[in-house]
């Protein structure tokens, strides 16, 4: 695993444009309003906490919310710049 595979909660919030309590919620689970717990979406060893802050693995990020929207405007960027 490199380093740039790890990434804070903020730093993944910030790349897939979501608000960092989702992720938290993703991470432990959550009750709703009419009471039940929904589990968590992340797996064992894909998010933990260092210090008071948490991580969470670029993979785990991928697999759980899909590719990132600044990832999937350049690749469609890439994908028509060579018709002109």
């Amino acid at each position: 695993m490199v380093i740039d595979d790890v990434l804070t909660l903020v730093e993944a919030a910030q790349r897939w444009q979501l608000p960092p309590s989702t992720l938290r919620h993703y991470i432990s689970g959550y009750r709703r309003a009419d009471g039940t717990w929904t589990a968590p979406r992340f797996r064992a060893g894909e998010a933990r906490k260092s210090a008071g802050t948490i991580l969470v693995t670029a993979a785990a990020m991928r697999r759980v919310c899909g590719t990132p929207p600044t990832e999937v405007r350049m690749v469609q960027t890439a994908l028509f710049a060579d018709t002109e």
